[in-house]
């Protein structure tokens, strides 16, 4: 196998990705010189000593990301992220933390939300996948409304939205379904962290100001909603202040304790 490590300094290992993934090789970029700090280096998947050392299909080899560490063992998905994070945990604790609080978003919502779909579609309930490919939302109305946590949607819209909406303009109706959904959240991450108060519901708060700018009539001549261009535009709505949803307090005061308590540091 070609390490390309050739040096006696510490290494934990290969973080791999897809490289012909628009989100996943923007995210690569954005954390590959905190990676780089303890000892990862990033790499697609495409590379082709990696294909060669998986001996996988392209398909199941670009099914998730991966770490791969200098013993040859490697891992995928969230249980890479863990490690990542137990890896990192000794001088990077909020890095850690981040990492391993991404590996439980992806659990809960791509994986137990959907373990209770499939139960509930046995049992003969017409019960769809909460999740309905987020990534491929070219707008943040169509990620909000359509893609993201759809059961979510639905309760929002059914007993917020639509009673509201006889009341107030469209745009303020948003901005309110909007902000309880930043109290909901508030009450999941800000009181179990006793800090932060405030920063979730902002978070919440930029994501319905953004989908006015795409609804306006500037935002449509200028493409926001569709498009590459709207698919840029709701990337930089949803990550750019996402410390505002998962913020420090969270971080130190809640994620770290239990990927503590589970063992993944």
């Amino acid at each position: 196998m070609n390490t390309e490590i050739t040096d006696k300094e510490k290494f934990n290992g290969w973080v791999l990705y897809d490289g012909d993934c628009r989100l996943c090789t923007g995210a690569a970029r954005h954390f590959q010189s905190a990676l780089a700090r303890r000892h990862f280096k990033v790499l697609p998947l495409q590379t082709p000593w990696i294909r060669q050392a998986f001996a996988l299909t392209d398909a199941d080899l670009l099914r998730e990301m991966r770490l791969l560490k200098p013993d040859g063992k490697s891992m995928g998905g969230v249980d890479a992220l863990l490690e990542i994070a137990r890896l990192a945990v000794p001088t990077q604790p909020i890095l850690a933390g981040w990492v391993g609080m991404t590996g439980v978003v992806f659990i809960l919502h791509f994986g137990l939300f959907h373990i209770l779909s499939l139960v509930w579609r046995q049992a003969g309930v017409s019960a769809s996948p909460v999740m309905q490919n987020p990534l491929l939302a070219k707008s943040l109305a169509d990620f909000w409304g359509a893609r993201w946590n759809t059961a979510f949607n639905e309760l929002a819209f059914r007993f917020t939205y639509r009673p509201l909406r006889r009341w107030m303009a469209p745009g303020l109706t948003t901005l309110c379904v909007f902000v309880m959904s930043g109290l909901i959240h508030e009450s999941v991450i800000s009181l179990p962290a006793h800090g932060g108060y405030g920063l979730p519901t902002l978070y919440f708060l930029a994501q319905g100001f953004g989908i006015i700018a795409e609804r306006s009539r500037y935002g449509q001549f200028i493409g926001l909603g569709r498009g590459a261009r709207g698919w840029i535009f709701m990337l930089f709505i949803l990550i750019g202040p996402v410390f505002w949803l998962f913020h420090l307090p969270f971080i130190i005061n809640v994620i770290l304790p239990m990927l503590k308590t589970i063992g993944a540091t």
